[in-house]
Parts: structure tokens; C-alpha cells; sequence
């Protein structure tokens, strides 16, 4: 009797996995990694997808099968190539108490997300004049941009002399890179979806230089310029949700917009 209740339990399920078909579906211009996140939406339980290289492997029903062939027809494209174009823009002056915003964002890993609360304290730093650079990248690849900024650091020095202790202050400009890791994608015939990963190398306690990695996800519209965030020199605390950058004389913010083309 018990199993008999078993397998009237188990019925529904195994007539559903007996109507399901595995099918392997070859790509042309798109490889698996790129599609995979933009399909999975498309998939409903039981259904599975998985691929690797130029291959998709999808189990579902037949007529299921046919819906989301079409589907992956439709993103099976040649890739898009486009220029993007980052500047930063000039410093301004803020108020003692900081800027702060809201920004969603998540690790690399997956392991940082939801909303943040922003507070950022930036460093003043030596230039002062507005840099662009550009470059031309394959859409689901991604391309690096390399910004280089002086943050000033504070160094004491204490002597023993037969006449007592000195003790010498200075301030030195350490050179700190901020980078970032950009990939673009097509939304819609004239809307582009952006994911950006800040590399960061930042100024920690002591001036040993650390680095941190981001990464953040933005839509627009092809030929417009978006903003990206404000430029931080340390990043503190991010899983907490709190960015924090140190301060030596006064307060700047440091504008990044980024503007993309498709190249026809």
C-alpha cells in the first residue's frame, strides 16, 4: 500500500521528465557564456539549459523546444561593435559633511548586492584637468579604461639625536590607479546595457596600496552620456553597504560619464 501512495506521488513527476527532450543547439556569432544569462529568464521549471563554447543544450518539451529556439534565434547575432568613450571630468568643491547617494551594485562573485548607501569623502588631487579616452571593443567583451590620480599621504619621521628626539612631517603624492572593466550590450534597436567593474587599487592605512573589485550594472541610450559615479579613493566597507575615501586639505569629486556608439 505504501507503494502504491509512492508512485501515485511520483506519477506526475515522472510523466513530465518522460515528456521532456534534451536537444543540443549549435550557435553562430554568440557564445554560450553571453547568452546564458540573457536565456534563463526564458526558462520555467522543469525546464533546463546549460551550454558551453558555441553549444547550447536545452530539456524541455517539444513544443517548448521549438518557443525557445526562436528565441535564441533571435539573440544569435553577430556581435555589435561599438566605441566607448569615458572622461572625467573637473574637480569640484564640496561641503565638509560629503556627498551621499544610493547605488546599487554587486561583487564580481555575486557575493555583494542590494541597495547601498553612499557616503564619499574625496581626496584633493593634483590635476585638476578633464581626461577622455576611448576605445572600440566586441559587444560581451570587455575592455579596460586606466585612470591615474596622486592622493596625498601624510609620513612622519622620528629621529634620536644626543640633543632629544625630532620628529619630521611631510607630505608625499603617492600615484594610484583606478581602473575600470567595461562590457556593453545591445537592449532593444537603439538602448545599450552596461556592466562596469571598478577595479580599484586604494590607499590604505600606512600608504600600502589595496584593491578592490565592484561591479555594477546600467541601461541607456546609444549616442548619450551616463554617468558612472563619482571617482572614490577607497572603497572601506562595501559589503556594509558604506564607501568611505580619505581626505587630507579640502573635498573634490570627480565626475566619470561614459557615452556609447554603435559602430555601423
Amino acid at each position: 500500500m505504501k507503494r502504491f501512495l509512492l508512485l501515485l506521488l511520483l506519477f506526475p513527476l515522472m510523466l513530465s521528465a518522460a515528456s521532456t527532450q534534451i536537444e543540443v543547439i549549435p550557435l553562430k556569432y554568440q557564445s554560450a557564456e553571453n547568452l546564458l544569462p540573457q536565456l534563463k529568464k526564458f526558462i520555467d521549471s522543469p525546464e533546463q539549459i546549460s551550454g558551453m563554447g558555441y553549444q547550447l543544450i536545452l530539456r524541455a518539451t517539444p513544443e517548448r523546444l521549438n518557443e525557445l529556439k526562436e528565441v535564441i534565434k533571435k539573440l544569435d547575432l553577430i556581435p555589435q561593435q561599438f566605441v566607448i568613450i569615458v572622461r572625467q571630468g573637473a574637480r569640484q568643491r564640496m561641503a565638509n559633511s560629503g556627498d551621499q547617494k544610493s547605488i546599487q551594485f554587486n561583487s564580481r562573485d555575486g557575493r555583494v548586492t542590494g541597495n547601498a548607501q553612499i557616503r564619499s569623502y574625496n581626496t584633493r588631487n593634483r590635476s585638476n584637468t578633464p581626461t577622455m579616452q576611448q576605445l572600440r571593443l566586441l559587444e560581451g567583451h570587455w575592455g579596460h579604461i586606466l585612470v591615474g590620480r596622486s592622493i596625498p599621504v601624510g609620513e612622519q619621521r622620528v629621529d634620536q639625536t644626543p640633543w632629544g628626539t625630532s620628529v619630521q612631517k611631510r607630505i608625499r603624492y603617492q600615484d594610484v590607479m583606478t581602473g575600470f572593466e567595461v562590457m556593453a550590450r545591445r537592449s532593444g534597436s537603439e538602448g545599450v546595457t552596461l556592466t562596469i567593474a571598478p577595479q580599484r587599487q586604494s590607499m590604505g592605512s600606512g600608504g600600502v596600496i589595496r584593491k578592490q573589485e565592484l561591479e555594477s550594472h546600467m541601461s541607456g541610450r546609444l549616442g548619450e552620456w551616463m554617468e558612472i559615479g563619482a571617482n572614490l579613493d577607497e572603497i572601506e566597507r562595501a559589503r556594509g553597504g558604506t564607501l568611505y575615501s580619505t581626505a587630507a586639505r579640502g573635498w573634490s569629486q570627480q565626475r566619470i560619464e561614459i557615452l556609447v556608439e554603435a559602430v555601423r
